[in-house]
Formats: structure tokens, sequence, C-alpha cells
């Protein structure tokens, strides 16, 4: 029976083409840094658009399988420095605003406040 469902998928219906669709997208994917995961998702579900009646999609959680810890521990650290690096872009643009000439009135400090001061939310006239 699974041997005419994978028949009856790639003849009439053109399964075939939706994996290779699937397939190029993949690698489509794959070109660019952020998508890879999403690039090697959609490889593994072209695999699985090949012979859809054969096989089975299963979650990794019920699978019950446990990450490594060391790329639990490297997603950590990529998190905190990806955040930190954001904080970090923000306070160097308000710096940037904060010490040009007319914005700045004479206080030569150029240090990310808190918030912003109230002289720079003063209209200029």
């Amino acid at each position: 029976m699974r041997t005419l469902g994978n028949i009856l998928w790639h003849i009439p219906f053109l399964g075939f083409l939706s994996s290779l669709c699937t397939l190029l997208a993949g690698l489509l994917f794959l070109l660019t840094g952020i998508g890879i995961p999403i690039g090697l998702g959609l490889i593994q579900f072209a695999r699985f658009l090949l012979t859809p009646f054969s096989c089975a999609m299963v979650s990794k959680n019920e699978l019950q399988v446990r990450q490594n810890q060391l790329w639990l521990t490297w997603g950590w650290i990529a998190r905190i420095l990806i955040f930190s690096y954001r904080i970090d872009s923000e306070c160097h643009d308000m710096r940037a605003y904060r010490c040009t000439g007319i914005h700045n009135r004479g206080n030569s400090r150029c240090t990310c406040p808190g918030k912003i001061p109230e002289y720079l939310l003063e209209s200029s006239e």
C-alpha cells in the first residue's frame, strides 16, 4: 500500500516537483548566513516529500533526546553576546547624537545615558 501511495503521489500529483521546489528553496536559504537552519529543515522536508507514505516525520520532543550540552552552552553565550552588542550599538547611537555640536551645549561628556536628557528634548530655535 505504501508503494502504491508513493506512485500515486509522484505520477498524477507531481510530488517530485514539490520535492524539487522545496529542495531548491532549501539550497537558496543555505546561501544566506542566517537562513542555514531553515535551509537544512527544507532539505529534510524535501527528502520526506520524495516518499511521504514510506516514512514519518517525528517531533524531537517525541524522541525524548537531550540536546548536546556544548551546543546549549554555545547558544546561551551567543545570545548574551548578541544582546550586549545590540545594547552597545544603541548606546553608541545615543552618544553620537548627544555629542554633536548643535545639541551638546557645552557638555563635553559623551556617555550613554539611561534616558534622553531634557536639553535634547527641547526644540532648538
